[in-house]
């Protein structure tokens, strides 16, 4: 059930960060499978709604049908297999909780229209470079003169250069957010990094 709970919430987290991130527009996403047919019907039903309480409006209907689905599927597999017990959930084979096929097939067409249309957009990919480029070059700082570490960390380190500082480095870079990262990069470096795309 969660990774379905999961499905249905970074999806719609994602329209919403498209639609307001300007990488795609509505008039795309009304041609969108599954979230298009959302789409058609607010704006059939609100069609002078401002674009914020639109993107609000969208998500709350995909949600409530992406939910709707699942829960009634779920309820057809159950009745299906006579599950009764919670052992005899355990014990049936194959999964019981899921979206019905029309649904599914729907869910992962509009995964594809995020992939291309947002994932891979070239702000978006241009920003993920610039980030990588930050994580590589703070990694190849570190492990050449772990003193750059704060103290507790440099001395977890070995000799600059081997795998035993590589690991550290590798795990001290793991946990930063993304504005520790750049902080540290403009304390290394002595340069400002935007990832956010211009």
């Amino acid at each position: 059930m969660a990774a379905f709970s999961d499905d249905i919430a970074y999806v719609n987290h994602d329209i919403d960060d498209g639609l307001r991130a300007g990488l795609f527009t509505i008039a795309d996403l009304v041609e969108a499978p599954l979230a298009g047919e959302q789409a058609r019907a607010v704006e059939t039903r609100w069609p002078d709604l401002e674009s914020s309480r639109f993107i609000g409006e969208l998500v709350r209907t995909l949600i409530g049908s992406l939910v709707d689905d699942l829960l009634a599927e779920t309820r057809r597999r159950i009745l299906k297999a006579g599950s009764k017990s919670a052992d005899a959930v355990r014990r049936h084979q194959g999964p019981l909780v899921g979206f019905s096929s029309s649904m599914e097939t729907q869910v992962k067409a509009l995964k594809a229209f995020l992939f291309a249309r947002m994932y891979r957009h070239p702000r978006v990919m241009g920003t993920m470079d610039r980030a990588k480029d930050v994580v590589a070059e703070l990694f190849e700082a570190f492990s050449r003169a772990p003193s750059l570490l704060s103290e507790d960390w440099a001395a977890r380190c070995g000799a600059p250069g081997d795998p035993v500082t590589g690991g550290v480095v590798r795990d001290y870079i793991a946990g930063m957010t993304d504005n520790f990262a750049l902080s540290e990069y403009n304390r290394i470096f002595h340069k400002e990094i935007a990832l956010a795309a211009p």
